[in-house]
């Protein structure tokens, strides 16, 4: 039997490319939306633009940089696109069972992902065998590329013989100098990354790869999954990054101990050289080590050269802080730019998040004005340079000093950093002009004139209160007209939505449902839940004609553009949605007056848009929408028996795909409703939405 090995398509270098196929950003989005993007964003699940967004990187992600003669290059000859593996899943798929299947995403039969000790690394290469095995060969006019990947790896397959039964463990012997099991295993283990792709096999085994149905054909689906649950998964196979071996002196790796570590090093599980250990049947020091290889990296420079004879362990170590640092350094501007915070964050991290978002529009304002000026541009650029240069070193100082930096003797003025808290401080004005007084220009302390507008969207608290309801630079009617705005074209993006569905339908019936986190003891992630109105339940949660004076009903609006309908209230309904969804809450982590601390969320609502007269239990859709996203893709965790109070209740959501053929879908929704996204948070408490106190956002519908 000719060895796997000896095949250029598995075993040899092709496609080799000095190019860089993919940006540095995007595989760290491509990292946050997999890994972080739950938890950095309170339990949401995916939405269809990120998953869109990995899909498309799919081909580039699953390169592989290899060390040639010193140099790191790039190998595309397992690049799998997201259309070869859907043309594979659905090839497979026709001819196998479901529950078969599922176990190549590691998961049984009602798509729930295997936990620890539940299925074997060598149950999981027999049934992979098994699955190819039953893939029927089409005819050679009928053959595609997806055919030639399925054809060689059934061949490859076919040449070895199947794995015994009754043990997890691989045999290390050889029976009439045949491949051992476990030599056979590492076989397997080749094809499975042939046939997935090196990256997306990782995403198999991590349970991040899932798919779905769609007219008749299966598409693959990333999945979002938490930090905690990848450390389970990790364990399970004794999968080990490069980035835990012990020390310099020792080729030990440190184990997973526990779920926080593993978010060191999930970046080196997913494109470093990863790898593990295949059980054996033998105590020997036989080798069993199965390396994943190194996935596309970016940032690591074509000029690195590496001696020929370094220790494979300390180049794996080596390129494991390479990509530690690089994500560590992404991930903390990312939390910056996108102005995310956690229970630890210092008074000088909120100092520079506002430092960044006040400076950008500085610099910007004072870029403008100097070149739009009439004169000398290069001395125009210039004096623009010298403003910037003090406006940079005052808006650093912490220490909020009354007096500036004086060039003019005698008098004293405040600080650039003081003229913005005062600005952003006071209710009544909207515009004022800020002095730059450590620079003159033309003998003269120059000035520009800012808007609250300008400022929109950005993060202003610049005295270290680290308390979420004084963050916001703006008064109550600044906010209502600017966010009156921000509703009013989503609103649009809803009304076109609903407008567009065929045979002239203009009814809808939109569920409100919300992420209600974990149960007191972490045991339960009830995720998101549909909202049920009691008797009780406050205001701000609408009750339906099916409410009864003892019972409780699904919460949900209908909304409809037929003919004859008052539509201006339609348009109310639709209104109060929207600021339903934009809605935050204010929650004390710890601390005793004076030093509580504070952290700020969006309430996490979700809203299911269905048709008119629907039951809370129709599990298709037309669409879904929270405050960042509006989808038709967005897989929702949702478990049973989340608990009620006396003031709402709970129902699981039991979603499945939207109607079939029946909506027509415009990326323009989606574009548009992220377009519009530039909100002012307005504060709301931990019980109660304090719509109230704002005219616009009133109660439309006034239900007791």
């Amino acid at each position: 039997m000719t060895p796997i090995s000896s095949y250029n398509s598995l075993g040899s270098v092709i496609g080799i490319t000095n190019l860089h196929p993919i940006t540095t950003d995007n595989l760290f989005k491509i990292y946050i939306d997999l890994y972080l993007y739950k938890s950095l964003s309170g339990g949401q699940a995916h939405t269809q633009e990120a998953v869109l967004s990995i899909l498309g990187n799919f081909e580039i992600l699953n390169q592989r940089i290899i060390l040639n003669d010193g140099k790191f290059q790039y190998d595309d000859s397992l690049a799998r696109s997201d259309e070869e593996l859907n043309g594979i899943i659905s090839r497979l798929r026709t001819k196998v069972d479901q529950a078969k299947f599922n176990k190549l995403f590691y998961r049984d039969e009602d798509g729930m992902p295997f936990g620890r000790n539940k299925f074997s690394i060598k149950e999981y290469l027999e049934n992979l065998r098994d699955v190819l095995m039953s893939w029927q060969e089409p005819d050679e006019e009928d053959r595609d590329n997806v055919d030639h990947i399925l054809y060689l790896s059934k061949f490859l397959i076919d040449n070895l013989e199947p794995l015994s039964t009754g043990t997890s463990k691989f045999s290390v012997s050889r029976v009439d100098d045949k491949p051992s099991e476990l030599e056979r295993g590492m076989d397997l283990l080749k094809v499975a990354q042939y046939l997935f792709g090196p990256q997306t096999f990782r995403l198999i085994l991590f349970r991040s790869l899932w798919y779905f149905a769609s007219d008749g054909k299966y598409n693959v689906l990333p999945l979002s999954i938490l930090p905690e649950d990848l450390s389970e998964y990790v364990l399970d196979l004794g999968i080990i990054s490069s980035t835990q071996r012990k020390s310099t002196l020792t080729n030990e790796y440190m184990p997973l101990a526990t779920a926080t570590d593993i978010r060191n090093h999930i970046p080196s599980l997913l494109l470093g050289n990863s790898f593990f250990n295949l059980p054996v049947d033998d105590g020997s020091n036989i080798d069993s080590t199965f390396y994943f290889g190194y996935g596309p990296l970016p940032f690591i420079s074509d000029s690195i050269s590496i001696p020929k004879f370094i220790d494979s362990y300390e180049l794996n170590q080596y390129i494991g802080r390479l990509i530690f640092n690089q994500f560590e350094l992404s991930l903390n501007k990312y939390k910056i730019d996108n102005h995310i915070t956690d229970p630890s964050v210092s008074k000088v991290n909120l100092g520079m998040t506002a430092y960044e978002d006040i400076f950008s529009v500085v610099e910007d304002k004072v870029i403008r004005h100097f070149t739009s000026k009439s004169g000398d541009i290069a001395q125009n650029l210039e004096d623009a340079f010298n403003i910037l240069i003090e406006a940079r070193r005052e808006l650093l100082s912490f220490t909020n000093d009354n007096t500036a930096n004086m060039l003019l003797k005698g008098v004293a003025e405040d600080t650039l950093r003081l003229q913005f808290i005062k600005f952003f401080q006071n209710p009544i004005i909207s515009t004022t002009k800020i002095y730059f007084y450590s620079t003159l220009v033309d003998g003269k302390i120059p000035w520009i004139e800012f808007s609250k507008n300008d400022f929109a969207g950005k993060f202003t608290q610049m005295t270290g209160n680290t308390h979420a309801s004084q963050w916001s630079a703006f008064d109550y009617n600044y906010i209502e007209q600017y966010n009156a705005r921000v509703i009013d074209n989503r609103v649009d993006v809803l009304k076109k939505l609903i407008e567009s569905q065929p045979e002239g339908s203009r009814n809808v019936r939109i569920f409100i449902g919300q992420n209600i986190g974990s149960s007191s003891d972490l045991s339960t992630d009830y995720g998101y839940q549909y909202i049920e109105a009691t008797t009780q339940s406050p205001k701000w949660i609408p009750k339906t004609e099916f409410m009864t004076s003892q019972g409780k009903a699904p919460s949900y609006i209908d909304v409809s553009f037929e003919e004859g309908t008052y539509k201006e209230f339609e348009m109310q309904k639709l209104r109060y949605l929207v600021l339903l969804s934009l809605a935050m809450e204010l929650r004390m982590i710890t601390g005793v007056r004076p030093n509580q601390e504070y952290e700020f969320n969006y309430r996490d609502f979700i809203f299911i848009i269905k048709k008119a007269d629907s039951s809370v239990n129709d599990p298709n859709y037309i669409a879904i929408f929270n405050h960042h996203y509006i989808t038709q893709l967005m897989p929702i965790h949702s478990s049973s028996e989340a608990p009620s109070s006396v003031k709402r209740g709970f129902t699981k959501i039991n979603l499945e795909c939207p109607y079939k053929n029946e909506i027509y879908w415009k990326q323009e929704f989606s574009r548009r409703w992220i377009e519009y996204s530039d909100f002012i948070p307005f504060w709301v408490s931990g019980s109660g939405l304090l719509i109230n106190a704002f005219s616009y956002y009133k109660d439309y519908f006034g239900y007791s």
